[in-house]
C-alpha cells in the first residue's frame, strides 16, 4: 500500500511549494489505491466561511491560500455517498491524520 503524504509538508508559506489553505486525497476504496474524482469536499471554518474543491481524477483536492481554519467542520459528497467529519479540526493537512492506514474514503460514482 503506498504512503499518502502530508500535503501541507511543503505546501505552507515557506514550504517550497505553492501554499495551500486546506488539501488531502480522498479515495474510492478501503486499502487506498484508487483515488475518488469528482468529490466536493468542503470546509466550514470556525467563522462559518464555507470553502468547496472537488477532487481531481487521482482524488487529490486542494485550496490555494494560508490562514488559520479555527475550529473547522469537514466532510465530502459524491453522487451517492456523504461523509462528514465527528469532530472539529484545526489543521487543513488532511493527509496529516487521513493515511493510508485511515484513508478518507468515499466513492465518486454511484
Amino acid at each position: 500500500m503506498p504512503s499518502v503524504p502530508a500535503c501541507l509538508r511543503c505546501h505552507k508559506a515557506g514550504g517550497g511549494a505553492v501554499p495551500f489553505l486546506f488539501a488531502g486525497t480522498v479515495f474510492a476504496d478501503h486499502a487506498a489505491t484508487r483515488g475518488a474524482a469528482d468529490v466536493e469536499v468542503r470546509v466550514v471554518d470556525g467563522s462559518g466561511t464555507a470553502t468547496s474543491v472537488h477532487s481531481d481524477a487521482n482524488g487529490n483536492f486542494w485550496v490555494k491560500g494560508t490562514g488559520s481554519l479555527g475550529k473547522a467542520h469537514a466532510g465530502g459528497r459524491s453522487a451517492s455517498s456523504v461523509r462528514t467529519m465527528r469532530a472539529p479540526v484545526s489543521n487543513g493537512d488532511c493527509n496529516h491524520c487521513h493515511t493510508t492506514e485511515t484513508p478518507f474514503v468515499l466513492e465518486s460514482g454511484p
